[in-house]
This record gives C-alpha cells, sequence and structure tokens, in this order.
C-alpha cells in the first residue's frame, strides 16, 4: 500500500496492490480506479504528485499517472524498495539481487548506479533538510549507505544520451535511404537474381475468428507473396515468457500467410508488438517490419452469425439496469472493447434487440448477450461469469464516463454459495468455540502435571515423577490434537470468510459508484449483526432494497 495524490485534488488517495495483478485507488472507502496488471504486486511507493511506482512479481517496475502508465521495464531480478526523492523528480528502487538505481521518475532513465555484493535482505531510507541517504541490509547481515545529493549533472548526461539517440536514428534513416537508392538502380534482372523484395510491400496485421473451433487467431500477411521467415510477438501477460516466436518447421514451408492462435486467459487490453521477418527462401537478407496492434479487453467474444447459432448457450446469470443518457452510442464501446467487424456496428445502434456473442476459448462454452428494451428503457446483460460480468459493467460505465449505477443481479449459482457459506458460518463458531475451551481446559492440564512432575524430582520421588510424565505424554498428545482441530476448523472458517467476500467484491463491481461501495458496507454490518438473511437480497436488488 501507499499513499498518493492520484487525481491531483490536493488530497492524497490510498493505492493498494493485490495478489489478482489489480491496482486499486480509494479515496475515503469508495474505490476510484482499478489498473490490471499482468502479474502479483509486490511494491508501491509515491513518487511525485500524481504519479506512484509499482513493481510486478516478474521484475517489472514502473510508474503511472492518473489511469496512464508512463514507462515500464523488466528485469529478470525482483524489486525490494522503492524511495522517491519528490523534490528532485527522482526515484531510487532497490533489487533483491543488490542493485540500486537512481531513476528519472518521468521516463525510468537511470541517472546512476552502484551495487551491494549480496542479496538485499531490506533497505529503508533517511532524509535531511537537503539529502537523502539509503541503507541497505545485505543477507550476510552486512548494511551498506548510500547518499542521495542534488544532481548537477544530469542534465548534461541527458543532453547526451539524446544526442547519441537521435546519431543512432540517422544511421538507421541514412541506411533505409542508401537500400532504397540501391534499389532504383537495379535493373529487373538483377532485383530478381538478387531477391530483392519490392520497396512497396507492406505487411498486414489483424485479428480473424474460426467460427469452427472457436478459436481467436493473429493473422500475418505480407503482400507480393513475399515469404514469411519468422514472427516474434511480444505481449505482457499473454504469452509464457511475454514473447512467442514462430518459425516455419522448414524454410522451404515459408508461405506469405499465417495464422497464430491466442487462447487469452484474462479480459484486459494488452499492446501486441509484432516483428516480421521477410525474404525469399535463397536470400540471404531479411526485411523486418514492425506492427502494433491493440488486443480489445473482451476480445475472447465474438458476434454469433445465423450459422453457428449451434454454439450459443443461453446464460442463467443476468443484470438488469436502466439505460443511461450518456451511453448515447453502443456501437463505439462495442468497438473498442470487441473483436467485431466494422460492417456489424451499425445493429448495435438500434434502438433495441437481443445481440448475441459466441464465446471464444477458454471461454468457448460461456456465451454473452446484450438485451436492449425501449419500453422500460433497460439495459440486460447475460452471462454466468460474474467476474466477467463486472468487468464488462466497469469498461461500460468508464466508457460513459457514468457515475452512479445500480442494478439487479441474478446469479443462482453464486448467491447459493453465499447462502451455503452464511449456514455454516454460526455452526463453525459454535465448533471453534468449544474447541477452544477444550483447548484451554488441555493445556491447563499439561502445565498442572508438569508442576507436579518436578516437585516429585525435587522430593527424589521418582516412581511418582515416573507416573506423571507419562501422563504428562497422554495429555500433551491430546492437546496437540486439539490444537490441530481447532486450527483446521479455522482454517475453513477463514476460506469461506474469504470466498464469502470474494462474492460480495464481485457483486459490488455490478454497480458503479456509491450503489458499489453500499453492498460492502452493508453486507458487513449484516453479517456482523448476525442478520445474514437479507445478504443474499443486498447482493440481488443492491443496498436500496433494504
Amino acid at each position: 500500500m501507499c499513499l498518493s495524490d492520484y487525481d491531483g485534488d490536493g488530497e492524497t488517495e490510498l493505492v493498494i496492490g493485490s495478489p489478482d495483478f489489480e491496482i486499486r485507488v480509494f479515496k475515503n472507502d469508495l474505490m476510484r480506479a482499478e489498473l490490471m496488471e499482468t502479474d502479483e504486486i509486490t511494491s508501491l511507493a509515491h513518487v511525485t504528485n500524481g504519479c506512484f511506482a509499482y513493481s510486478l512479481n516478474n521484475g517489472t517496475i514502473g510508474t503511472y499517472v492518473m489511469k496512464e502508465r508512463q514507462w515500464r521495464i523488466k528485469s529478470k531480478s525482483n524489486v525490494s524498495k522503492i524511495f522517491n526523492i519528490e523534490e528532485q523528480g527522482l526515484m531510487v528502487v532497490v533489487w533483491k539481487q543488490g542493485k540500486v538505481d537512481l531513476r528519472f521518475a518521468h521516463n525510468g532513465e537511470v541517472l546512476s548506479r552502484d551495487s551491494v555484493p549480496t542479496p538485499v535482505a531490506s533497505a529503508t531510507c533517511s532524509r535531511n533538510a537537503e539529502d537523502a541517504t539509503i541503507t541497505v541490509v545485505c543477507l550476510d547481515g552486512k548494511a551498506k549507505t548510500f547518499k542521495v545529493q542534488k544532481a548537477t549533472s544530469g542534465a548534461v548526461d541527458k543532453t547526451q544520451q539524446m544526442i547519441r539517440e537521435f546519431g543512432q536514428k540517422k544511421h538507421n534513416l541514412m541506411m533505409e535511404l542508401s537500400n532504397y537508392e540501391q534499389e532504383e538502380q537495379m535493373t529487373e534482372a538483377e532485383k530478381a537474381g538478387d531477391f530483392r523484395i519490392p520497396a512497396d510491400t507492406e505487411v498486414g496485421v489483424m485479428f480473424i475468428v474460426n467460427c469452427e473451433v472457436q478459436l481467436l487467431s493473429l493473422r500475418v500477411e505480407a503482400t507480393h507473396n513475399i515469404p514469411i521467415r519468422g514472427v516474434l510477438i511480444f505481449a505482457e501477460g499473454l504469452f509464457e515468457g511475454e514473447s512467442y516466436i514462430w518459425i516455419p518447421p522448414n524454410e522451404h514451408q515459408s508461405r506469405s500467410a499465417i495464422d497464430i492462435p491466442l487462447v487469452i486467459d484474462k479480459d484486459s487490453t494488452n499492446d501486441l508488438h509484432t516483428k516480421v521477418f521477410l525474404g525469399h527462401v535463397d536470400s540471404n537478407k531479411l526485411m523486418v517490419m514492425e506492427n502494433t496492434r491493440i488486443l480489445p479487453r473482451f476480445c475472447r467474444f465474438t458476434p454469433l452469425k445465423a450459422e453457428y447459432s449451434k454454439f450459443f448457450i443461453m446464460p442463467t446469470g443476468f443484470i438488469k439496469f436502466d439505460i443511461n443518457t450518456r451511453a448515447a452510442k453502443l456501437s463505439e464501446w462495442v468497438s473498442e472493447s470487441f473483436t467485431i467487424d466494422a460492417s456489424l456496428l451499425d445493429m448495435f445502434d438500434e434502438p433495441e434487440g437481443e445481440f448475441k456473442f459466441m464465446g471464444l476459448r477458454p471461454k468457448h462454452e460461456k456465451s454473452l448477450m446484450f438485451k436492449i428494451t425501449q419500453s422500460d428503457k433497460t439495459f440486460t446483460i447475460y452471462h454466468d461469469d460474474i467476474e466477467t460480468m463486472g468487468a464488462l459493467v466497469q469498461s461500460y460505465a468508464s466508457f460513459f464516463q457514468i457515475q452512479h449505477m445500480e442494478c439487479v443481479a441474478n446469479f443462482p449459482d453464486v448467491f447459493k454459495e453465499a447462502e451455503e457459506i452464511l449456514e455454516e458460518l454460526e455452526p463453525m463458531t459454535e465448533v471453534r468455540d468449544r474447541l477452544t475451551a477444550e483447548l484451554q481446559e488441555r493445556q491447563a492440564a499439561v502445565k498442572e502435571i508438569l508442576i507436579r512432575a518436578e516437585d516429585s524430582i525435587a522430593i527424589d520421588d521418582i516412581p511418582d515423577a515416573r507416573k506423571f510424565y507419562i501422563r504428562l505424554k497422554a495429555n500433551d498428545a491430546a492437546a496437540r490434537q486439539a490444537a490441530q482441530l481447532r486450527w483446521n476448523n479455522q482454517e475453513r472458517c477463514v476460506k469461506s470468510l474469504r470466498r464469502l467476500n470474494k462474492i460480495i467484491e464481485n457483486c459490488s463491481r455490478l454497480r458503479v459508484g456509491e450503489p458499489g461501495r453500499q453492498i460492502v458496507v452493508t453486507c458487513r454490518a449484516a453479517i456482523s449483526e448476525d442478520n445474514k438473511q437479507i445478504v443474499t437480497k443486498v447482493l440481488q436488488y443492491g443496498a436500496s432494497s433494504q
């Protein structure tokens, strides 16, 4: 956790990183924003006004300003601590393997770097009027301090780095210009003999859906039938190792169009950076074409075509809410959030109707449907996964800037599970109290027998001491068994409460703004006051139903 002025209003907000890969921002007890990352968040730190830094379990660090990620880098090591030098716009990153970096907060560039010889156990930061001191404690018990002074040559170093970068760009452009000039001077026979790739060659990267197998694929296609010799895709959190390499099994099997299957586990927007290597089989030169495509958040669904209606499974779960005047054109949100043919977008602007979506792998067994009814001005979404439904609602509200939205929800399986957990809580509490009392009795008996055994030894009554120690062994075993039973019951109770809390959180995400917050507040109050019978009603109809 960290405190940071997230929205620049002069008041600090609470920023929390969770194991479910999300960064949540709270103002008082109202959640203001959710930021999806690609791994468990391990560290958060306020950096400058309106900016905070984060680190992930996979070695990624970066900064956010509002909802926009400013930069990120990835390392093979994990971060131990992040400290801010706010007045200078700097941040100190202490890595577990021993590196200590001083970076610019706005772009992540390294201003200074040092290290300690052994892995880091922890680190602290102390400040005086002008300088900051970083103390790094190593696993071998040694400590080392670093003094962060005001940067005097940082601007010069930055200028030199920019000159080097522009020099490299100039060199690359001159090389490219030289290649074009050579292309113009060569005859057609020379081009054919040298297997030259035409200068106007383009590479198309697009998403396609194979409805027969319910699979989303990335199609890479080169013009002029130029063979594709390899494709490199980088997408954080999508592939194992965050990159995917496609190479033909045999050079002579290279072709100008390939399909790469995409199986996506989370509803999150992602950037696919591709590098396509083009060249004839007999050529020793390759052309590299770069491309970036944005993977829509809900790309695991595609509009259902009539000929594939057999794949549609009518969901039992749904939410219903009033159509907001801000949501002028549903097609705009659908275009940004789903993989859809542009020719089909117009149908989502019809005043009413049912719009069915087919689930793609791994959601091929769960369908989605929108239903707009003008008679009562309601929008109904049908889907059986409550977490995906919450993501849909939050995306819809964020896109149309809806600050307050209530709904009626119906998820029979989820509500049944909540009722079962609530019914189990009271018996588990009674069992816990009984086991606690029994454990205390066993512990008291062990203490008493131990004292009597020691007294027998003190008066040299060895036969009685032997008897007491035999009884002590039996009572100690009974006490351990009682402790284990109590632990098992406690673990079961904690797991049930965590699952119930997750259900309440998911149901709160089906609402926007204050109604979502009230769901959590009302349910927790009802559970603490032993008024459990209203919890399911609140989850279904909202806190305003009470």
